[in-house]
C-alpha cells in the first residue's frame, strides 16, 4: 500500500464505521454518474415547503450518526422501495392523472400555491409521513377549502405521527409509502390541531376520539407511478393534471448540504457520500427539473426547498406516489336525522287513540277516569327531553363575516382583520387559503366557541420579505361539523 492509498482507505473505513454506528444498513447499489452541475437558470421561481424521503432496503435508518460531523442531524425514514427500474402500483388505486403523449406536457407547472408551510421532522425518521400526510393530504385540503388550522406553530395540516406511530410503535424506524397511505385510506388522518401527542411522539398511539376525527379525512386511493426512465413523464403527467406527488430518493451530500446558494441537486459525482434514503413532496417542475419541499425546516435549501435535476430524477427516483383524496365527512352527518325520527315514534299517539276513551263508556266508574293518570304518562310522551337534542343540530349553523374586504401590507409587515361569528352553539375552526408563498397567517382565537353570543377573532397575515408582491384573493374558511362558510378578502402585498 502506498502512502497516497493509505489515507483514502482510512477515510473509507471511517465512513463505513460511521454509517454502521448510525444504524444505517446498506441499500441496493445504484451507480454514481459523474456529471457537471448546471446552475439553475430561473431566479424567479415560486417555491414551496419541503418534505424528506428515505432510502430503500434500510431496515432501521435511525438518523445520521455521531461520526457524521459534516452535517446537522436530520431524520430520514424511507423503507421498502423497489429499484428504480421497477414499477409498482396499488391494485386498488386508480390514477387520477391523465396520460399525456410525449412532448405534450406544459413546459412548466407550479402547484405550490396550496402547499402547507415548511415542516420539520427533527430527528424522527418520519419523512414519508411528512411527505404524504402533512404534505400531499394537506395540499388537497387547502385546494378544496377545508385546510385544518392550528397545531404546533399554527401551521395546520394533518399529523404525520398519526400514521407513523401506528407503524413503528415506539421504534424510530423507517417506513414505506405503502404503510402510511394504506392507513390514510382505511382510517383517514387526524389534524395536527386535534392530535394531542404532537409532531415527535411515535410511542403513544392515537386515542379513540382522534381515530374518530381521522375518519373524516380518508383518501379514496393512491398509486405508484412509473420510475426509471419514465420518472420525468410520470411527474409531468401528474402535476400538469393538477396533482402533486411524493417521491422517494437517495440522499447524497449535495442534497444534504443544499443551501440558499446551492439548492440545485444534480446526479452525484464521484466521491459524494450517501447518507440514506428520503421522501419529499414535489409540487412544481420546469425545464431544469422538479422543485421539492423537504421536512428539514426552512433553514435547509432555499427556504426549505430544492430543485432536483431531471437527470437525477430519472436515474435515482425509487418511488413516485400520487393520491386521490375523499371529500371530508361531516361530523354527525346522519346522527341528527335519527334523533328526529324517534320523535315521530309518538308514544303520544297511543294516548290520542285513547284506548282509555272507550273506558269513557264506563263513565259511572269514575275510577276509570283515574286512568287519565295514564295520560300524565303522556308528559314523558312529548319527549321534550329529546327536543333539546334537536336544537343543537338546528343551532349548529352559524354566520361569519369580515370587517374589511381588502387588505394591504408591505413585505416583512403584518396586517389584520377582525372576523365576527354568531351561532347558538358549536366550535368553529378557521383556515386561510390563497396566501402568497412565504406568507403566514394566525388567528387570535382558533377554534372559536359559539354559545349564543357574538364571538370574534382577529386574523393576522405576515408576508416575509421574500414574498412575491402582487394582489391575491384569500378565502377564509370556517367549519363546524356539517356546516361551512367562507369569506373572501383581497390582499395586496407591496
Amino acid at each position: 500500500m502506498t502512502q497516497r492509498q493509505r489515507p483514502a482507505l482510512l477515510t473509507r473505513l471511517a465512513l463505513v464505521t460511521g454509517l454502521a454506528g448510525a444504524g444505517v444498513l446498506a441499500a441496493a447499489h445504484t451507480p454514481i454518474h459523474a456529471a457537471s452541475t448546471p446552475a439553475a437558470t430561473d431566479d424567479t421561481l415560486t417555491l414551496y415547503p419541503p418534505r424528506s424521503v428515505h432510502a430503500p432496503g434500510q431496515a432501521r435508518v435511525k438518523r445520521y450518526g455521531p461520526q457524521d460531523t459534516n452535517h446537522p442531524r436530520h431524520g430520514l425514514g424511507l423503507a421498502g422501495v423497489a429499484s428504480p427500474a421497477a414499477t409498482t402500483a396499488n391494485p386498488s388505486a386508480s390514477p387520477q392523472s391523465a396520460a399525456l403523449t410525449a412532448g405534450t406536457a406544459p413546459a412548466s407547472v407550479d402547484l405550490s400555491r396550496y402547499a402547507p408551510p415548511i415542516g420539520d421532522q427533527g430527528q424522527v425518521n418520519a419523512c414519508v409521513a411528512w411527505a404524504t400526510i402533512y404534505g400531499l393530504r394537506g395540499w388537497y385540503a387547502n385546494r378544496d377549502g377545508y385546510y385544518p388550522a392550528g397545531g404546533s406553530g399554527g401551521t395546520g395540516s394533518f399529523e404525520p405521527m398519526y400514521t407513523y406511530a401506528q407503524i413503528v410503535k415506539g421504534q424510530n424506524n423507517p417506513t414505506s409509502f405503502d404503510d402510511n397511505l394504506n392507513i390514510a385510506a382505511s382510517q383517514g388522518v387526524d389534524t395536527r390541531a386535534d392530535y394531542a401527542q404532537g409532531d415527535d411522539d411515535y410511542t403513544d398511539q392515537p386515542t379513540s376520539s382522534e381515530t374518530a376525527n381521522a375518519a373524516r379525512y380518508k383518501i379514496a386511493s393512491w398509486t405508484s407511478l412509473s420510475t426509471g426512465g419514465g420518472a420525468r413523464a410520470s411527474i409531468e403527467n401528474a402535476l400538469s393534471s393538477g396533482n402533486p406527488v411524493g417521491i422517494g430518493i437517495p440522499v447524497y451530500s449535495n442534497f444534504y448540504n443544499a443551501g440558499a446558494s446551492s439548492y440545485y441537486v444534480d446526479v452525484p459525482t464521484a466521491g459524494m457520500t450517501k447518507s440514506g434514503s428520503h421522501a419529499v413532496f414535489a409540487i412544481k417542475y420546469d425545464s431544469n427539473g422538479i422543485w421539492v419541499q423537504n421536512s428539514w425546516g426552512s433553514g435547509w435549501g432555499l427556504d426549505g426547498t430544492a430543485e432536483l435535476s431531471w437527470a437525477f430524477v430519472d436515474q435515482y427516483a425509487w418511488q413516485i406516489v400520487e393520491m386521490t383524496p375523499s371529500a371530508p365527512a361531516a361530523v354527525a352527518t346522519s346522527t341528527p336525522p335519527p334523533t328526529t325520527t324517534p320523535a315521530p315514534a309518538n308514544t303520544a299517539t297511543p294516548a290520542t287513540t285513547a284506548t282509555a276513551v272507550p273506558t269513557k263508556t264506563v263513565a259511572p266508574t269514575t275510577t276509570a277516569v283515574p286512568t287519565t293518570t295514564a295520560t300524565p304518562t303522556s308528559t314523558p310522551v312529548p319527549t321534550t327531553t329529546r327536543a333539546p337534542t334537536k336544537t343543537p343540530t338546528a343551532a349548529s349553523d352559524f354566520s361569519v363575516s369580515g370587517a374589511r374586504t381588502a387588505l394591504a401590507v408591505a413585505r416583512g409587515g403584518t396586517v389584520g382583520d377582525a372576523l365576527a361569528l354568531h351561532g347558538l352553539n358549536g366550535k368553529v375552526t378557521l383556515s386561510v387559503g390563497g396566501l402568497p408563498r412565504r406568507a403566514a397567517y394566525s388567528f387570535s382565537v382558533n377554534p372559536v366557541t359559539l354559545n349564543g353570543q357574538n364571538a370574534s377573532t382577529t386574523l393576522s397575515i405576515s408576508p416575509t420579505r421574500w414574498a412575491s408582491p402582487g394582489t391575491y384573493t384569500l378565502t377564509i374558511t370556517a367549519i363546524d361539523g356539517a356546516y361551512a362558510h367562507t369569506v373572501t378578502v383581497s390582499l395586496t402585498v407591496s
